[in-house]
């Protein structure tokens, strides 16, 4: 990309770390965020290529970031339990992963890590509870959790749009 070429769109950007151009993805979100420097699902993304690589201060920078500009970012809270997770940090992961799971209750992800630390912890009827909340989130229809996803996200009118194609259906 040169200089005066506009910054990738995130769904491109996405695209490279789905494919593992770690390098590539974070140049483009670095232009990105020079553009829009609070985009904030570019820091969460860059927050994510920056685990991948391994580079935990520079991710945690970023989630720090995201959660300053939107204090109740499901996903940054996710991010986190994965940091600290792979930290050895267990405690606190789970404790990340709680907060994940009660902004947003269709992060999967994060009932599923949270359970297997508080499992390992000892945590019993702690790990019941989750467990139980685990297997109601994988009852419930598809189109539900990503509704229940975009709800958590405030983004209203995808939400409303794709429970009416759903309850058409």
């Amino acid at each position: 990309m040169s200089a005066d070429a506009p910054p990738e769109s995130l769904r491109s950007i996405q695209e490279l770390l789905a494919r593992g151009r770690l390098d590539d993805a974070r140049r483009a979100l670095d232009a990105l965020l020079e553009a829009q420097p609070e985009d904030v699902e570019a820091h969460y993304t860059r927050a994510v290529v920056h685990r991948y690589a391994g580079r935990i201060d520079a991710a945690r920078a970023d989630l720090e970031t995201v959660k300053r500009l939107v204090p109740n970012h499901g996903r940054a809270h996710q991010e986190e339990g994965h940091l600290l997770r792979a930290l050895g940090d267990l405690e606190g992961a789970a404790a990340a992963y709680g907060r994940a799971t009660r902004l947003n209750p269709a992060l999967e992800a994060s009932f599923r890590a949270r359970l297997e630390l508080l499992e390992q912890l000892g945590r019993a009827s702690e790990a019941a509870v989750v467990r139980a909340q685990l297997a109601h989130l994988r009852r419930l229809p598809k189109p539900l959790v990503a509704v229940t996803d975009l709800l958590a996200q405030g983004k209203l009118l995808k939400a409303e749009a794709l429970c009416r194609r759903f309850l058409q259906q």
